[in-house]
């Protein structure tokens, strides 16, 4: 049984990440929004909570201005999460490539979310975590 399939049978819920073990997981994220101005930069999570789920907003001028950057991704849900995106990974969205990172441990029961950034229609649409 893996920690994804024991969550799910004790908590009924899977809040970690799309991604448990992420180093060999993958998240793709959705087309663009039909609304979203050109060069927006979309983030999805992984296994989010669908009853409150967790947002992250990544501007164009962060990718712009291209340092370390910390984002609380707590959105509608009861507890916050930290992503960080590092220069690097500023320059790799730059370059029209998805980044992956994992969130902070929640506080409930210590889960994880694995969050990537891409600018769709830019390049490669999925990340690892």
């Amino acid at each position: 049984m893996t920690r994804r399939d024991w969550i799910r049978w004790f908590g009924g819920i899977a809040p970690a990440v799309t991604l448990i073990g992420c180093s060999t997981n993958k998240v793709t994220p959705p087309d663009a929004a039909p609304d979203a101005a050109a060069g927006t930069p979309q983030t999805t999570i992984g296994d989010n909570h669908s009853h409150a789920p967790h947002t992250m907003t990544v501007a164009a001028a962060d990718i712009a201005a291209g340092v370390d950057k910390q984002y609380h991704i707590m959105g509608a849900a009861n507890h916050d999460h930290v992503v960080t995106i590092t220069a690097a990974q500023f320059a790799m969205l730059a370059q029209g490539q998805a980044v992956g990172d994992l969130s902070t441990p929640g506080s409930i029961d210590n889960h994880t979310h694995c969050c990537v950034t891409i600018i769709p229609g830019s390049g490669s649409g999925s990340a690892t975590c």
